[in-house]
């Protein structure tokens, strides 16, 4: 078990981002797509470079290891901000680390892109995580990477009632 108390969530620009960061991140990403998920699609997009890049980082062997991930990006397309690529080293996940990420994701939307909700395409399995946030589930079952996926979406990022998941608790 880790020490909660020791973890740091950061929300950088990709342009914040040091080379050391970026690569932790991308290598987070390919461990839990890649090798865990067997998912094969192309990870980099053209939404990296426009998203805000949060983050969990602690210490491990006297380095400073990312251990959850996400990207909060306005879509040109759907015409909404979405968050996306949520992933937590499996050593890390059911400590709430993931839950403070996403936290921090909804902060930046609301503060960074003045969005009133926030999307994102879950894969079936992590729709309970997302739900005991406060997200709902908004479409059928879909298709995406070989995985199904459902949309939800989170409203009421100005006033949150739900008791888990305040942004006012997160400073």
């Amino acid at each position: 078990m880790i020490d909660i108390m020791n973890i740091k969530i950061q929300a950088l620009h990709f342009d914040e981002l040091t080379a050391r960061q970026l690569f932790h991140i991308l290598k987070l990403r390919q461990d839990i797509f890649f090798v865990e998920e067997n998912i094969i699609y192309p990870d980099l997009d053209d939404m990296d470079e426009d998203s805000i890049h949060v983050f969990a980082t602690t210490e491990k062997d006297n380095k400073t290891i990312i251990v959850s991930y996400a990207r909060v990006y306005f879509d040109p397309v759907e015409k909404h901000v979405k968050v996306g690529r949520v992933a937590t080293a499996a050593a890390y996940r059911g400590q709430g680390i993931g839950g403070k990420v996403m936290r921090r994701c909804c902060e930046v939307a609301r503060d960074r892109f003045k969005a009133s909700e926030v999307w994102l395409d879950a894969q079936l399995h992590a729709v309970g995580f997302y739900k005991s946030m406060g997200f709902q589930v908004v479409s059928d079952v879909f298709m995406e990477a070989g995985i199904e996926h459902v949309r939800m979406i989170w409203r009421n990022l100005f006033i949150c009632n739900h008791p888990r998941f305040s942004l006012a608790s997160f400073s």
